[in-house]
């Protein structure tokens, strides 16, 4: 794939001017989408242009909109002579100005520099091509610290970044850091970048040290507030890949207690073909969700050698897990689910009732050959199952069940979740936490093929446990 540089240096390569413009706004959209994917760009027509940007960056909507206009120089001394430096005396400018040289005079850069120095409140940025092209990642593996400083660079940097400010900015991806490569790094964020970018890269650099420690420290972590969409897309996926990260299960619940479910189903395609267990796990207690459709796993029913080891991970746009017979689907919202379950046989009072047993029993669906009968509790805390089994007794009839709905949980942690046998999935009323929607999954639906108690253990631990562990937990 040819460079930043090479595309620029090919773009400009016309005797047609508006054609080398045309070309170079494609070329430079496309590099800041790169950069930054949750950037827009509109390109404005314009090239060149003293006071009218060509291109408009834009990120969000409504209140939480965000613009940032982007000038293109054919070089820092052209851009000085369009009297751009001198915007760097105005506070209210967040301009983004881009010296398309491919080599700039160092009399230039120093000159730049000392004009950015003399501003630190500025939020106008001075950048050139060459330098954006060695933010470039070296190899495909994600590193989240190179990540989020490029896509702050698109966003958030100000001053002036300009040939070794870049080579401070990419740290070693084993984060074997000296000192003097810490304090340039950590200089050069906090003179480049706003106050808030600032704490998003020290955050992230801090998690990916924990991530890697003997002992990781958790304190700092769990009072950074929550991740943004930019951390996650950044971070997840690079702490579930990589090599040596802790299994420390603390730590791994202080990080999801910073995203939610409904982060992960938005950056699905980030997950895919990851083992989400050490995370999932973690937060099964932590992140809630709507609705949960349970399939059979044929493949692994009646196989002695298949691989039945517990895991998570996200199937389509979905978190889903994989334990004994069963894989169970998860949906932070009803409606994102869809079933191809329909016309499955329901349950029989008297099979499902064992299944019962710990469950506050709130409402049923009785269906015979010929009658049919809906129980419903008068009161949240009264259990039905010993008015359902008398009514079966003297009931001239044979019943199944569609549905059976329990209670869960006490106070405002109290969810009434319904089982629906005909397609195989629980609704929860509100939503409830994956842990206890697992559980009830495979107790009510999944009675037909019991789940072993320490899978789902280990399902919920995120590692196969021992006997005293598991009794642990």
């Amino acid at each position: 794939m040819s460079t930043f540089v090479e595309q620029i240096s090919a773009a400009l390569d016309t005797s047609d001017a508006q054609e080398a413009g045309r070309r170079v706004h494609q070329v430079v959209a496309q590099e800041l989408r790169s950069l930054d994917p949750t950037v827009t760009t509109d390109i404005t027509g314009y090239f060149n242009h003293s006071y009218v940007p060509d291109l408009v960056m834009q990120w969000g909507n409504g209140r939480e909109a965000f613009e940032r206009p982007v000038f293109l120089r054919h070089s820092l001394r052209s851009g000085r002579a369009s009297g751009d430096l001198a915007d760097f005396d105005r506070n209210d400018l967040t301009a983004f100005y881009l010296s398309l040289a491919l080599e700039e005079p160092e009399e230039e850069t120093q000159r730049v520099r000392a004009r950015a120095r003399e501003h630190r409140e500025s939020r106008v940025l001075v950048t050139t091509v060459a330098a954006l092209d060695d933010l470039t990642p070296t190899t495909a593996a994600p590193d989240p610290v190179l990540g989020l400083v490029r896509s702050s660079i698109v966003r958030s940097a100000k001053g002036a970044i300009l040939g070794s400010d870049v080579e401070n900015l990419v740290l070693p991806r084993d984060r074997r850091i000296t000192q003097a490569e810490l304090d340039a790094f950590s200089g050069t964020v906090s003179s480049v970048f706003t106050e808030d970018a600032v704490l998003r890269i020290n955050r992230v650099f801090g998690i990916v040290e924990q991530a890697l420690a003997d002992e990781p420290s958790l304190e700092a972590l769990l009072l950074s507030g929550r991740l943004s969409e930019t951390e996650i897309r950044e971070l997840v996926p690079y702490l579930l890949s990589l090599e040596g990260v802790t299994r420390d299960r603390d730590f791994w619940v202080a990080v999801a207690q910073l995203i939610d479910l409904a982060e992960i189903e938005r950056m699905w395609n980030r997950f895919a073909d990851l083992d989400l267990t050490p995370l999932a796990s973690a937060a099964s207690g932590l992140w809630r969700a709507k609705r949960v459709l349970v399939n059979a796993r044929s493949e692994a029913i009646d196989d002695e050698v298949f691989d039945r080891t517990p895991r998570w991970s996200v199937t389509g746009n979905l978190l889903s897990a994989e334990v004994g017979n069963w894989r169970l689907t998860f949906a932070n919202k009803a409606q994102k689910l869809k079933t191809a379950n329909r016309g499955l046989t329901p349950a029989r009072w008297d099979d499902l009732l064992p299944s019962l047993q710990t469950y506050t029993v709130t409402a049923v669906d009785l269906r015979g050959v010929t009658t049919r009968s809906q129980y419903g509790a008068q009161e949240s805390t009264q259990d039905m199952k010993q008015r359902i089994a008398a009514f079966i007794e003297t009931a001239d009839d044979s019943f199944h069940l569609p549905s059976v709905t329990v209670a869960t949980g006490v106070g405002d942690e109290r969810s009434e979740i319904t089982a629906d046998f005909t397609e195989m999935m629980l609704d929860a009323q509100p939503d409830t936490d994956l842990a206890t929607l697992t559980y009830t999954a495979l107790t009510i639906l999944g009675y037909r093929y019991p789940t072993d108690e320490t899978d789902v253990t280990a399902l919920l631990a995120g590692t196969p446990l021992s006997e005293d562990e598991a009794d642990e937990l």
